[in-house]
């Protein structure tokens, strides 16, 4: 599989969850404390990547690769509370050779709360180097 390939699989499509914010989520006012969007917008990346038949646990393992991110943007526009339903809506927006931008963006009722971006490099556990994503990917997709 090449670049092309690995960009007609990944690029355009979105992955929509809900998401209903519990009473841990909150600050004492019932308002989502900020870096609990994070862990949202993992949520539904993850929930992306296993629709496309990418299940993150056992190719790390398997590959002894990770995915971490290099750099992280949120714009917070409005607050979520205790006890609403949000939806998560994630995709992946570029590839590199061995990166790729991610973007996540939180609604409640289709009114925008927050958006974001990762950049992710793939590494080698093992040896630290960057490993290019077609070879990642080659397997999952090739058959």
């Amino acid at each position: 599989m090449g670049e092309k390939q690995l960009e007609d699989v990944f690029l355009g499509v979105e992955r929509r969850i809900q998401v209903s914010v519990s009473f841990l989520d909150c600050d004492g006012m019932n308002i989502v404390q900020f870096p609990k969007y994070l862990t949202y917008f993992e949520d539904g990346l993850v929930s992306l990547l296993h629709d496309l038949g990418y299940h993150s646990g056992q190719i790390f393992q398997e590959r002894q690769i990770a995915f971490p991110v290099r750099e992280l943007t949120v714009k917070y526009h409005k607050p979520a509370h205790f006890d609403e339903e949000l939806e998560i809506v994630s995709s992946i927006e570029s590839l590199g050779t061995t990166s790729m931008v991610t973007a996540s963006k939180a609604y409640r009722d289709g009114e925008l709360l927050a958006e974001g971006t990762s950049v992710r490099v793939c590494v080698s556990i093992v040896t630290g180097e960057k490993v290019p994503l077609v070879e990642v990917f080659h397997d999952i997709f090739s058959g």
